[in-house]
């Protein structure tokens, strides 16, 4: 493949900036496929639609124009999703791939591997992996021990996190310095590296908050799911988080050759199809296509009813009388009518157009406006 850019500034993307020069690679070999990553995409993007029409029971028949227009829409609202989500949870990793000199020295180059059976401390070795593993874990331990320590005081809770995350910092900086020390990070490197290491950490913290929330956000929506089913669920997706950050960085290191730049787009979309084997997700990721919105974008809504509306159909939805408002609704969708749900949990309620005179944002409840969580 012919490069746009001259054979020193290519060099320097290279070795500076690895991810930029792999994305290039990636986009060029895509737009050689599109016709067929195209097709791939649309139907992601019908498996979505599916997901989110049967989690929250929407009455609109699968094959909808209207359903089947929004299709492209919503892939690229999924693709966009996938791809932040993907960098979010591969950010923390740049402490091992990153230049921190002139000479271009990484942490991952002064890996070394250990072939001794016998047991070797975590934290006082040169093999990068198990460094990495261990300090992430103690990571992953502190976050744990901190949400169980979280007070009902704003300044204590913060208190809590701050010492949390310093000791997390301190201890993936002593369980990686004897890594920096064979790939000769020394001085201002160290100084600089040290830093990158301790930013990671803090993002990895972030992370490891992020995806509780996720897990006990989506949680809420199921019947039957415990809390240590919850923290469970959020180990395994922490440590997948982990494994996935060595690996890229792994492979930065070992430079992808050709054929794996043109298996990237592939791999994008099968990340963007994953969610779909966890149906809940995958239905919360689809909604912001089709959920109908106040102003300033409020998902909580209410529907003001016009000359027309049946008390019949409202009543499930309203308990004002006269009927002039309905009540805070957590999801409304503008297909084949309004498709409107009070509850997630609840029942599906079908609105005609014509009875509706505008949406308005929710009823504002001790001075703030109630909002949906979720």
């Amino acid at each position: 493949m012919q490069k746009k850019y001259t054979p020193v500034l290519n060099e320097r993307i290279e070795r500076r900036v690895p991810v930029l020069s792999v994305a290039v690679d990636a986009i060029w070999e895509a737009s050689k496929i599109w016709g067929v990553l195209t097709s791939i995409a649309l139907a992601i993007a019908a498996g979505y639609w599916w997901q989110f029409r049967a989690q929250y029971a929407i009455p609109v028949p699968v094959g909808s124009s209207l359903a089947w227009g929004s299709l492209p829409v919503l892939f690229c609202l999924i693709l966009v999703a996938t791809v932040l989500l993907t960098a979010y949870v591969l950010a923390p990793s740049m402490a091992m791939w990153m230049t921190v000199d002139a000479e271009g020295r990484r942490l991952i180059d002064g890996t070394r591997s250990v072939r001794e059976k016998r047991f070797v401390n975590p934290f006082r070795t040169e093999n990068l992996s198990r460094a990495w593993v261990a300090s992430q874990i103690v990571t992953l331990g502190l976050m744990f021990l901190c949400n169980w320590l979280m007070s009902g005081t704003d300044w204590a809770s913060g208190v809590i996190l701050l010492a949390t995350v310093t000791i997390a910092c301190a201890s993936t900086i002593s369980a990686l310095r004897l890594v920096q020390m064979r790939a000769g990070i020394v001085g201002k490197g160290r100084l600089y590296s040290n830093t990158l290491i301790a930013y990671s950490t803090v993002l990895q913290c972030l992370l490891a908050i992020g995806l509780g929330r996720l897990v006990f956000g989506i949680a809420r929506d199921l019947d039957g799911m415990t809390v240590v089913m919850c923290w469970m669920a959020w180990l395994a997706l922490c440590v997948a988080g982990i494994a996935a950050q060595y690996v890229f960085s792994y492979a930065l290191r070992r430079r992808l050759n050709a054929e794996a730049v043109r298996l990237l787009p592939f791999l994008v979309l099968g990340l963007s199809a994953l969610p779909l084997i966890a149906p809940p997700f995958a239905a919360k990721l689809a909604t912001p296509a089709y959920r109908t919105t106040a102003v300033h974008g409020q998902k909580c809504v209410r529907l003001v009813a016009s000359d027309k509306a049946d008390g019949d159909a409202w009543e499930a939805i309203s308990s004002e009388k006269p009927l002039k408002v309905s009540d805070n609704l957590d999801l409304v969708v503008q297909m084949d009518g309004y498709q409107v749900k009070r509850h997630l949990n609840e029942d599906t309620v079908t609105i005609p157009v014509d009875q509706v005179r505008r949406v308005t944002s929710c009823e504002p409840v001790d001075g703030k406006a109630q909002g949906s969580m979720r």
